[in-house]
Protein backbone atom coordinates (compact mmCIF):
# COMPACT_ATOMS: atom_id res chain seq x y z
CA UNK A 1 0.00 0.00 0.00
CA UNK A 2 2.73 2.50 1.00
CA UNK A 3 4.52 1.72 -2.10
CA UNK A 4 1.60 2.23 -4.61
CA UNK A 5 0.56 5.74 -2.51
CA UNK A 6 3.84 7.12 -3.10
CA UNK A 7 4.14 5.99 -6.61
CA UNK A 8 0.90 7.73 -7.06
CA UNK A 9 1.88 10.58 -5.77
CA UNK A 10 4.99 10.98 -7.82
CA UNK A 11 2.43 11.52 -10.61
CA UNK A 12 4.49 8.93 -12.85
CA UNK A 13 2.23 7.56 -15.65
CA UNK A 14 1.78 4.08 -15.87
CA UNK A 15 3.66 2.59 -19.10
CA UNK A 16 2.98 -1.23 -18.41
CA UNK A 17 1.04 -2.60 -21.77
CA UNK A 18 0.17 -5.83 -19.05
CA UNK A 19 -2.48 -3.49 -17.72
CA UNK A 20 -4.46 -2.91 -20.60
CA UNK A 21 -7.89 -4.57 -20.97
CA UNK A 22 -10.56 -4.72 -23.03
CA UNK A 23 -12.42 -1.82 -22.21
CA UNK A 24 -8.92 0.52 -20.65
CA UNK A 25 -5.29 1.56 -22.83
CA UNK A 26 -3.32 3.04 -20.95
CA UNK A 27 -4.39 6.34 -22.01
CA UNK A 28 -7.33 5.76 -19.88
CA UNK A 29 -5.83 3.93 -16.90
CA UNK A 30 -4.08 6.95 -16.20
CA UNK A 31 -6.65 9.23 -16.88
CA UNK A 32 -8.68 7.38 -14.37
CA UNK A 33 -6.26 7.37 -11.77
CA UNK A 34 -5.28 11.16 -12.12
CA UNK A 35 -9.07 11.34 -11.67
CA UNK A 36 -8.99 9.27 -8.84
CA UNK A 37 -6.36 11.36 -6.71
CA UNK A 38 -9.03 14.19 -7.47
CA UNK A 39 -12.24 12.55 -5.59
CA UNK A 40 -13.51 12.13 -9.52
CA UNK A 41 -14.61 7.90 -9.62
CA UNK A 42 -16.11 8.90 -13.27
CA UNK A 43 -14.01 6.81 -15.10
CA UNK A 44 -12.92 4.05 -11.82
CA UNK A 45 -13.84 1.42 -14.19
CA UNK A 46 -10.84 2.17 -16.19
CA UNK A 47 -8.72 1.41 -13.09
CA UNK A 48 -6.69 -1.84 -13.03
CA UNK A 49 -7.45 -4.52 -10.09
CA UNK A 50 -4.54 -3.87 -7.73
CA UNK A 51 -5.63 -0.12 -7.63
CA UNK A 52 -9.25 -0.43 -7.43
CA UNK A 53 -8.35 -2.70 -3.87
CA UNK A 54 -6.13 0.16 -3.11
CA UNK A 55 -8.73 2.81 -3.14
CA UNK A 56 -10.68 0.17 -1.53
CA UNK A 57 -8.75 -0.58 0.83
CA UNK A 58 -8.15 3.37 1.34
CA UNK A 59 -12.10 3.90 1.79
CA UNK A 60 -12.78 1.35 4.48
CA UNK A 61 -10.22 2.84 6.66
CA UNK A 62 -11.83 5.87 5.85
CA UNK A 63 -15.38 4.89 6.66
CA UNK A 64 -14.09 2.27 10.07
CA UNK A 65 -10.84 3.59 10.62
CA UNK A 66 -9.49 -0.29 9.36
CA UNK A 67 -9.31 -2.62 6.49
CA UNK A 68 -9.14 -5.20 8.46
CA UNK A 69 -12.02 -5.09 11.31
CA UNK A 70 -15.95 -4.10 10.21
CA UNK A 71 -18.21 -3.29 12.76
CA UNK A 72 -21.29 -5.06 13.50
CA UNK A 73 -24.33 -3.70 11.12
CA UNK A 74 -26.01 -1.73 14.02
CA UNK A 75 -27.59 1.81 13.81
CA UNK A 76 -24.29 3.74 13.66
CA UNK A 77 -23.17 1.62 11.19
CA UNK A 78 -25.87 1.78 8.89
CA UNK A 79 -25.15 5.87 9.28
CA UNK A 80 -22.09 5.35 7.36
CA UNK A 81 -22.99 3.31 4.78
CA UNK A 82 -25.83 5.78 3.98
CA UNK A 83 -22.91 7.87 2.57
CA UNK A 84 -21.42 4.84 0.94
CA UNK A 85 -24.20 3.77 -1.30
CA UNK A 86 -22.88 5.72 -4.56
CA UNK A 87 -19.19 5.27 -3.47
CA UNK A 88 -17.36 2.71 -6.28
CA UNK A 89 -14.70 2.00 -4.69
CA UNK A 90 -15.91 1.14 -1.13
CA UNK A 91 -18.66 -0.85 -1.91
CA UNK A 92 -16.20 -2.76 -4.55
CA UNK A 93 -14.17 -3.33 -1.85
CA UNK A 94 -16.64 -4.77 0.72
CA UNK A 95 -17.73 -7.28 -2.42
CA UNK A 96 -14.19 -8.40 -2.89
CA UNK A 97 -13.48 -8.93 1.08
CA UNK A 98 -17.04 -10.92 1.11
CA UNK A 99 -15.67 -13.30 -1.76
CA UNK A 100 -12.71 -14.28 -0.56
CA UNK A 101 -14.38 -14.70 2.90
CA UNK A 102 -11.90 -12.48 4.75
CA UNK A 103 -11.48 -13.13 8.48
CA UNK A 104 -10.79 -10.57 11.09
CA UNK A 105 -7.79 -10.10 13.53
CA UNK A 106 -8.51 -13.51 15.75
CA UNK A 107 -9.22 -15.63 12.43
CA UNK A 108 -12.68 -15.21 12.82
CA UNK A 109 -14.60 -14.83 9.05
CA UNK A 110 -16.24 -11.71 8.35
CA UNK A 111 -18.60 -12.76 5.39
CA UNK A 112 -21.67 -12.91 7.12
CA UNK A 113 -21.28 -9.61 8.42
CA UNK A 114 -19.79 -8.02 4.66
CA UNK A 115 -22.76 -9.76 3.14
CA UNK A 116 -25.33 -7.89 5.55
CA UNK A 117 -23.53 -4.60 4.48
CA UNK A 118 -23.44 -5.22 0.59
CA UNK A 119 -27.78 -6.22 1.44
CA UNK A 120 -28.12 -3.36 3.16
CA UNK A 121 -26.84 -0.66 1.03
CA UNK A 122 -28.12 -2.29 -2.06
CA UNK A 123 -31.50 -1.97 -0.23
CA UNK A 124 -31.07 1.55 0.38
CA UNK A 125 -30.34 2.14 -3.58
CA UNK A 126 -33.56 1.11 -4.29
CA UNK A 127 -35.72 2.56 -1.14
CA UNK A 128 -33.91 5.80 -2.14
CA UNK A 129 -34.64 5.83 -6.02
CA UNK A 130 -38.41 5.10 -5.42
CA UNK A 131 -38.34 8.12 -2.53
CA UNK A 132 -39.83 11.96 -3.26
CA UNK A 133 -37.19 14.21 -4.66
CA UNK A 134 -36.28 16.60 -1.73
CA UNK A 135 -36.70 20.27 -1.62
CA UNK A 136 -32.96 20.45 -1.95
CA UNK A 137 -32.15 17.98 -4.37
CA UNK A 138 -35.00 19.77 -6.44
CA UNK A 139 -32.98 22.87 -6.59
CA UNK A 140 -29.74 21.21 -7.81
CA UNK A 141 -32.03 19.65 -10.73
CA UNK A 142 -33.47 23.33 -11.91
CA UNK A 143 -29.95 24.95 -11.57
CA UNK A 144 -28.20 21.88 -13.75
CA UNK A 145 -31.43 21.71 -15.95
CA UNK A 146 -33.10 25.16 -16.10
CA UNK A 147 -36.56 25.46 -17.35
CA UNK A 148 -39.20 22.85 -18.85
CA UNK A 149 -36.00 20.52 -19.26
CA UNK A 150 -35.93 20.09 -15.28
CA UNK A 151 -39.67 20.18 -14.87
CA UNK A 152 -40.35 17.65 -17.11
CA UNK A 153 -37.65 15.48 -15.36
CA UNK A 154 -39.34 15.76 -12.36
CA UNK A 155 -42.56 14.34 -13.24
CA UNK A 156 -41.51 12.02 -15.64
CA UNK A 157 -39.07 10.78 -12.22
CA UNK A 158 -42.81 9.97 -10.25
CA UNK A 159 -43.90 7.99 -13.11
CA UNK A 160 -40.33 6.17 -13.30
CA UNK A 161 -41.43 5.66 -9.51
CA UNK A 162 -44.73 3.87 -10.10
CA UNK A 163 -43.31 1.77 -12.93
CA UNK A 164 -40.46 0.57 -10.76
CA UNK A 165 -42.53 0.07 -7.88
CA UNK A 166 -45.34 -1.80 -10.13
CA UNK A 167 -43.18 -4.13 -10.81
CA UNK A 168 -41.64 -4.76 -7.57
CA UNK A 169 -44.97 -5.58 -7.03
CA UNK A 170 -45.38 -8.18 -9.31
CA UNK A 171 -42.15 -9.66 -7.77
CA UNK A 172 -44.50 -9.85 -4.80
CA UNK A 173 -47.19 -10.97 -5.76
CA UNK A 174 -45.77 -14.19 -7.54
CA UNK A 175 -43.73 -17.45 -6.23
CA UNK A 176 -40.13 -16.22 -6.67
CA UNK A 177 -38.10 -19.19 -7.38
CA UNK A 178 -33.87 -19.42 -8.18
CA UNK A 179 -33.11 -21.75 -10.65
CA UNK A 180 -29.52 -23.62 -10.29
CA UNK A 181 -27.29 -24.83 -12.74
CA UNK A 182 -28.21 -28.14 -12.69
CA UNK A 183 -31.91 -27.01 -13.18
CA UNK A 184 -33.46 -27.33 -9.97
CA UNK A 185 -35.44 -24.40 -8.27
CA UNK A 186 -35.80 -23.29 -4.42
CA UNK A 187 -37.76 -20.42 -2.99
CA UNK A 188 -36.66 -16.98 -2.76
CA UNK A 189 -36.71 -15.38 0.59
CA UNK A 190 -34.30 -12.60 0.79
CA UNK A 191 -34.70 -8.40 0.05
CA UNK A 192 -36.41 -7.83 -3.55
CA UNK A 193 -33.47 -5.55 -3.95
CA UNK A 194 -31.20 -8.38 -4.04
CA UNK A 195 -32.84 -9.83 -7.05
CA UNK A 196 -32.30 -6.90 -9.13
CA UNK A 197 -28.98 -5.43 -7.48
CA UNK A 198 -26.18 -8.25 -9.47
CA UNK A 199 -26.84 -7.63 -12.71
CA UNK A 200 -28.91 -10.47 -14.02
CA UNK A 201 -32.11 -10.58 -15.34
CA UNK A 202 -35.40 -11.45 -13.32
CA UNK A 203 -37.80 -13.33 -15.38
CA UNK A 204 -41.88 -13.07 -14.82
CA UNK A 205 -44.18 -15.70 -15.96
CA UNK A 206 -47.81 -13.66 -16.44
CA UNK A 207 -51.54 -15.73 -17.16
CA UNK A 208 -52.57 -17.16 -20.20
CA UNK A 209 -55.33 -15.73 -22.24
CA UNK A 210 -57.10 -14.37 -25.13
CA UNK A 211 -55.89 -11.29 -26.83
CA UNK A 212 -57.84 -8.41 -24.84
CA UNK A 213 -57.01 -9.99 -21.37
CA UNK A 214 -53.58 -9.91 -22.49
CA UNK A 215 -53.58 -6.58 -23.75
CA UNK A 216 -55.34 -5.00 -20.03
CA UNK A 217 -52.58 -7.10 -18.36
CA UNK A 218 -49.81 -5.10 -20.21
CA UNK A 219 -51.65 -1.87 -20.12
CA UNK A 220 -52.07 -2.18 -16.48
CA UNK A 221 -48.28 -2.35 -15.47
CA UNK A 222 -47.36 -0.04 -18.76
CA UNK A 223 -49.36 1.96 -20.94
CA UNK A 224 -49.02 4.99 -18.57
CA UNK A 225 -45.45 5.13 -18.88
CA UNK A 226 -45.08 4.35 -22.66
CA UNK A 227 -47.80 7.23 -22.93
CA UNK A 228 -45.33 9.84 -20.99
CA UNK A 229 -42.22 8.53 -23.24
CA UNK A 230 -40.41 7.27 -19.76
CA UNK A 231 -40.26 4.16 -21.49
CA UNK A 232 -39.11 3.82 -25.24
CA UNK A 233 -38.36 1.41 -27.44
CA UNK A 234 -35.43 -0.53 -26.93
CA UNK A 235 -32.59 -0.07 -29.92
CA UNK A 236 -30.86 -3.58 -29.76
CA UNK A 237 -30.79 -6.77 -27.43
CA UNK A 238 -28.62 -9.43 -25.83
CA UNK A 239 -31.70 -11.71 -24.64
CA UNK A 240 -34.13 -13.65 -25.86
CA UNK A 241 -36.98 -15.70 -23.38
CA UNK A 242 -39.01 -19.09 -24.75
CA UNK A 243 -42.86 -18.40 -23.02
CA UNK A 244 -44.17 -21.67 -21.08
CA UNK A 245 -46.88 -23.85 -23.11
CA UNK A 246 -50.08 -24.67 -22.27
CA UNK A 247 -51.65 -27.57 -23.32
CA UNK A 248 -55.74 -27.83 -24.29
CA UNK A 249 -56.13 -28.74 -20.75
CA UNK A 250 -54.76 -25.68 -19.42
CA UNK A 251 -51.52 -27.50 -18.12
CA UNK A 252 -48.11 -26.53 -18.56
CA UNK A 253 -45.82 -28.44 -20.76
CA UNK A 254 -43.13 -26.40 -20.88
CA UNK A 255 -41.28 -24.28 -18.66
CA UNK A 256 -39.73 -20.66 -18.92
CA UNK A 257 -36.10 -20.21 -20.47
CA UNK A 258 -34.29 -17.00 -20.84
CA UNK A 259 -31.22 -18.00 -23.69
CA UNK A 260 -28.34 -14.95 -24.56
CA UNK A 261 -28.18 -13.82 -27.42
CA UNK A 262 -24.35 -13.41 -28.98
CA UNK A 263 -24.64 -10.82 -31.91
CA UNK A 264 -21.18 -12.19 -33.79
CA UNK A 265 -22.35 -15.28 -34.12
CA UNK A 266 -25.80 -14.59 -34.99
CA UNK A 267 -25.01 -12.16 -37.21
CA UNK A 268 -22.49 -14.54 -39.10
CA UNK A 269 -24.98 -17.20 -39.93
CA UNK A 270 -27.23 -14.30 -41.43
CA UNK A 271 -29.95 -14.46 -38.73
CA UNK A 272 -31.13 -11.15 -39.71
CA UNK A 273 -35.35 -12.34 -38.45
CA UNK A 274 -33.98 -13.18 -34.98
CA UNK A 275 -32.44 -9.94 -34.70
CA UNK A 276 -35.73 -7.97 -36.33
CA UNK A 277 -37.88 -10.32 -34.11
CA UNK A 278 -35.71 -9.43 -30.84
CA UNK A 279 -36.30 -5.83 -31.70
CA UNK A 280 -40.01 -6.35 -31.14
CA UNK A 281 -41.23 -6.20 -27.80
CA UNK A 282 -37.85 -4.74 -26.43
CA UNK A 283 -37.84 -1.79 -24.34
CA UNK A 284 -36.02 0.44 -21.69
CA UNK A 285 -36.37 2.98 -19.24
CA UNK A 286 -33.54 5.60 -17.90
CA UNK A 287 -33.50 5.21 -14.05
CA UNK A 288 -31.86 7.75 -11.87
CA UNK A 289 -30.38 4.86 -9.25
CA UNK A 290 -29.95 6.42 -5.87
CA UNK A 291 -32.40 9.07 -6.14
CA UNK A 292 -32.79 11.83 -8.66
CA UNK A 293 -31.49 15.24 -7.54
CA UNK A 294 -28.96 13.49 -4.91
CA UNK A 295 -25.18 14.80 -5.29
CA UNK A 296 -22.77 12.42 -6.98
CA UNK A 297 -18.82 13.05 -7.68
CA UNK A 298 -19.15 15.95 -5.10
CA UNK A 299 -20.39 18.63 -7.35
CA UNK A 300 -22.49 16.64 -9.91
CA UNK A 301 -26.15 15.46 -9.59
CA UNK A 302 -27.68 11.76 -10.52
CA UNK A 303 -30.04 12.49 -13.66
CA UNK A 304 -32.27 10.51 -15.83
CA UNK A 305 -29.66 10.89 -18.69
CA UNK A 306 -29.28 6.96 -18.97
CA UNK A 307 -25.45 7.44 -17.11
CA UNK A 308 -26.91 5.86 -13.78
CA UNK A 309 -29.20 2.93 -14.39
CA UNK A 310 -30.98 1.47 -17.01
CA UNK A 311 -34.35 -0.73 -16.80
CA UNK A 312 -33.46 -3.13 -19.55
CA UNK A 313 -37.40 -4.40 -20.50
CA UNK A 314 -38.26 -7.82 -22.85
CA UNK A 315 -41.88 -8.38 -23.36
CA UNK A 316 -43.67 -11.21 -25.53
CA UNK A 317 -47.39 -11.61 -24.63
CA UNK A 318 -49.33 -14.71 -24.52
CA UNK A 319 -52.59 -16.24 -25.93
CA UNK A 320 -54.12 -19.44 -24.88
CA UNK A 321 -50.87 -21.79 -25.59
CA UNK A 322 -48.77 -19.40 -23.69
CA UNK A 323 -48.23 -17.62 -20.40
CA UNK A 324 -46.74 -13.91 -21.00
CA UNK A 325 -43.45 -13.25 -20.16
CA UNK A 326 -41.66 -10.43 -18.82
CA UNK A 327 -37.63 -10.22 -18.44
CA UNK A 328 -36.13 -7.32 -16.51
CA UNK A 329 -32.95 -5.82 -15.23
CA UNK A 330 -31.03 -3.48 -13.95
CA UNK A 331 -28.24 -2.53 -16.43
CA UNK A 332 -25.20 -0.07 -15.61
CA UNK A 333 -26.18 2.13 -18.64
CA UNK A 334 -28.53 3.04 -21.59
CA UNK A 335 -27.15 1.12 -24.73
CA UNK A 336 -24.56 3.29 -26.37
CA UNK A 337 -23.99 5.39 -23.31
CA UNK A 338 -21.15 5.32 -20.24
CA UNK A 339 -22.39 4.74 -16.90
CA UNK A 340 -21.39 7.07 -13.94
CA UNK A 341 -17.65 5.29 -13.33
CA UNK A 342 -16.91 4.73 -16.92
CA UNK A 343 -18.79 1.07 -18.05
CA UNK A 344 -19.26 1.40 -21.85
CA UNK A 345 -22.99 -0.41 -22.45
CA UNK A 346 -22.64 -1.51 -26.54
CA UNK A 347 -23.04 -4.22 -28.79
CA UNK A 348 -20.42 -6.12 -27.73
CA UNK A 349 -22.11 -6.81 -23.98
CA UNK A 350 -18.77 -6.75 -22.55
CA UNK A 351 -19.95 -8.11 -18.78
CA UNK A 352 -18.42 -5.72 -16.12
CA UNK A 353 -17.18 -6.76 -12.64
CA UNK A 354 -19.56 -4.83 -10.97
CA UNK A 355 -23.26 -3.94 -11.39
CA UNK A 356 -25.55 -0.19 -11.50
CA UNK A 357 -25.80 -1.25 -7.58
CA UNK A 358 -22.11 -1.01 -7.20
CA UNK A 359 -22.67 -4.60 -6.06
CA UNK A 360 -21.07 -7.78 -7.13
CA UNK A 361 -21.97 -10.02 -10.11
CA UNK A 362 -22.27 -13.06 -8.01
CA UNK A 363 -25.45 -13.36 -8.22
CA UNK A 364 -28.26 -15.76 -6.88
CA UNK A 365 -28.65 -19.15 -9.30
CA UNK A 366 -27.35 -19.60 -12.74
CA UNK A 367 -26.45 -16.21 -14.39
CA UNK A 368 -28.73 -16.70 -16.87
CA UNK A 369 -32.42 -17.75 -16.70
CA UNK A 370 -31.77 -17.92 -12.87
CA UNK A 371 -34.69 -15.78 -11.48
CA UNK A 372 -38.38 -16.32 -12.18
CA UNK A 373 -41.35 -15.02 -10.68
CA UNK A 374 -44.34 -16.82 -11.19
CA UNK A 375 -47.74 -15.21 -11.39
CA UNK A 376 -49.60 -17.85 -13.23
CA UNK A 377 -51.98 -18.89 -10.85
CA UNK A 378 -53.50 -15.50 -11.29
CA UNK A 379 -56.26 -14.75 -14.10
CA UNK A 380 -55.44 -11.78 -16.25
CA UNK A 381 -58.35 -9.81 -14.72
CA UNK A 382 -56.88 -10.19 -10.93
CA UNK A 383 -53.87 -9.33 -11.87
CA UNK A 384 -54.67 -6.43 -14.04
CA UNK A 385 -56.99 -5.33 -11.13
CA UNK A 386 -54.03 -6.08 -8.48
CA UNK A 387 -51.81 -3.61 -10.87
CA UNK A 388 -54.59 -0.91 -11.10
CA UNK A 389 -55.34 -0.78 -7.17
CA UNK A 390 -51.59 -0.72 -6.35
CA UNK A 391 -50.93 1.81 -8.68
CA UNK A 392 -54.16 4.10 -7.00
CA UNK A 393 -52.19 3.64 -3.22
CA UNK A 394 -48.91 4.55 -4.31
CA UNK A 395 -49.72 7.74 -6.14
CA UNK A 396 -52.00 8.77 -3.77
CA UNK A 397 -48.70 8.28 -1.63
CA UNK A 398 -46.87 10.44 -3.58
CA UNK A 399 -48.77 13.51 -3.97
CA UNK A 400 -49.07 13.14 0.00
CA UNK A 401 -45.00 13.74 0.03
CA UNK A 402 -45.64 16.50 -2.34
CA UNK A 403 -48.39 18.96 -0.93
CA UNK A 404 -46.53 18.72 2.34
CA UNK A 405 -42.71 18.42 1.95
CA UNK A 406 -42.60 18.96 5.68
CA UNK A 407 -44.10 15.27 6.08
CA UNK A 408 -42.19 12.09 6.07
CA UNK A 409 -43.83 9.91 3.61
CA UNK A 410 -42.46 6.45 3.81
CA UNK A 411 -42.11 4.90 0.56
CA UNK A 412 -39.65 2.41 1.53
CA UNK A 413 -39.89 -1.44 0.47
CA UNK A 414 -41.41 -2.08 3.46
CA UNK A 415 -44.37 0.71 2.68
CA UNK A 416 -44.33 -1.49 -0.54
CA UNK A 417 -44.91 -5.01 0.70
CA UNK A 418 -47.75 -3.07 2.69
CA UNK A 419 -49.88 -1.43 -0.29
CA UNK A 420 -48.69 -4.81 -2.23
CA UNK A 421 -50.89 -6.63 0.52
CA UNK A 422 -53.72 -4.13 0.34
CA UNK A 423 -53.91 -4.54 -3.28
CA UNK A 424 -54.23 -8.30 -3.25
CA UNK A 425 -56.63 -8.44 -0.57
CA UNK A 426 -58.89 -5.31 -2.60
CA UNK A 427 -58.36 -7.18 -6.10
CA UNK A 428 -61.93 -7.54 -7.99
CA UNK A 429 -63.43 -11.18 -9.03
CA UNK A 430 -63.36 -11.35 -12.57
CA UNK A 431 -66.36 -11.08 -14.41
CA UNK A 432 -68.51 -14.60 -15.37
CA UNK A 433 -68.81 -14.22 -19.08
Amino acid sequence: MTEIEAALNDGTPFTDKALETEESNLDQINDAVQRMQNGDVSKYNHLPQFLREYYGRKALKEVFGSDTEMPPLNEDTKKKLDAMTVRPEFRNAVCRLMERNAVDKNGVSMTDKLRQYDTYLNEKMLEDTLKPVSAEEEKRIRQKFPGEKGEKMLSDNAERQRFMAKTLFMTQLGRMDIINEDGSRHPFHDPTAELFSHGSKVAYTLPFGEKEKQDKVYDSWRKNALDTGVVFKGQFASHEMNRRKIDKRGNMTEQFKETRIRWKKQLKKAQLYKKVTTYVGNYGMNIPLGGMGKAFNKTDCIDDQGSFGHMYIRMRKGDLRHCGSILIGFENAQPKKESAIGQLHNFKAISHDMSVFYSSKNTYGKPIGGREADLSHMSPDDLSGALDQFELGYKTLQERAKQDASEQIDVSLDTLIKLCRNARSRTPKPQSS
